[in-house]
């Protein structure tokens, strides 16, 4: 049993997906009104992608939908610290692959199989900790049908995911129905995507100056810790952590020292101390700064700073 399993309970007529593996004999389940339940796995059983087609009521067609979401894709679905992924096969092919892991340039193969038509298959599951040594994921794949006059090629693709662009993908996935950070892999380069390449180009030229607006006073005590900045800090290396915690320190001091506040506390945490160190060195070098300290020990430590302005 996987996250993102979909599963029916024995003793009623609900289903659900998997959504955590809580221990070995229970898991989380989200039933369908959106409540997420904790359940013996003796209590329910999983149910085939093959059978919940056969008992699901048919659909109206969507033609431009499926033309929009046809080829294969790499999905990672699940919560942030317990993530499955999928390989998902929405076109007319049938789908034989393999699947490596390649962290500096050694090769583990994880699996290989077929996967039918509009089918997908888990390949394995994973988590965002630790996102910037992930390895690349390597996928070989051909695709065949039975009856085509077409030979299609062997394909290899090469998948190195970064932070920006993983937080950016997350959407509903194909044929899996569930939100999911997802990847094409059989993408090529079209005209509509050059011309949004050339928009995100446009968008990073410089603008005009903008009238200055009213700087807003920030709040008198702002806590830096990372979980308090960004929910995607777990895809996130250290030195990105660092640089918006320090980017966010002086952003507030600036804001703070322009809207006429007399005292800001800012709390760091102790860690290794870095980030400490790094904010007692800007605010020994600030000339609108009258002295700086540490503050409510009782409370944190030594990890808070006081900082008094001109």
């Amino acid at each position: 049993m996987h996250i993102g399993d979909k599963v029916k309970l024995i003793h009623s007529k609900e289903e659900g997906i998997v959504t955590r593996i809580i221990n070995d004999l229970t898991v989380e389940v989200e039933i369908e009104d959106g409540f997420k339940i904790p359940i013996s796995k003796r209590e329910i059983v999983v149910v085939s992608i093959k059978e919940a087609k056969f008992f699901s009521e048919p659909t109206k067609k969507d033609d431009k939908a499926a033309l929009a979401e046809k080829g294969i894709f790499v999905a990672f679905a699940g919560e942030d610290n317990q993530l499955v992924l999928y390989l998902i096969n929405n076109t007319d092919y049938d789908l034989v692959f393999t699947y490596y892991d390649d962290k500096e340039n050694k090769v583990m193969a994880v699996t290989s199989g077929k996967i039918e038509s509009r089918e997908f298959k888990l390949l394995k599951n994973t988590t965002l900790e630790n996102f910037d040594k992930w390895p690349v994921l390597v996928l070989q794949y051909m695709q065949f049908r039975e009856g085509s006059n077409e030979i299609k090629p062997f394909i290899e693709k090469r998948l190195k995911f970064k932070a920006q662009g993983f937080r950016e993908s997350k959407r509903q996935a194909p044929l899996i129905a569930k939100l999911a950070y997802t990847f094409q892999v059989d993408h090529e380069i079209g005209h509509s995507d050059k011309e949004q390449i050339k928009d995100k180009l446009n968008e990073n030229k410089p603008k005009p100056p903008a009238l200055a607006n009213v700087v807003t006073k920030p709040a008198k005590e702002i806590d830096l810790h990372i979980e308090n900045l960004t929910k995607e800090h777990m895809l996130m290396g250290n030195a990105d952590k660092f640089k918006l915690q320090l980017d966010m320190f002086e952003k507030t001091l600036d804001q703070a020292i322009a809207s006429g506040l007399n005292e800001i506390t800012f709390i760091h945490g102790v860690g290794n101390g870095s980030l400490k160190t790094a904010i007692h060195k800007i605010l020994s070098k600030h000339k609108q700064i009258k002295f700086f300290q540490d503050a409510q020990k009782d409370k944190f430590g030594y990890g808070a700073t006081l900082v008094k302005i001109y």
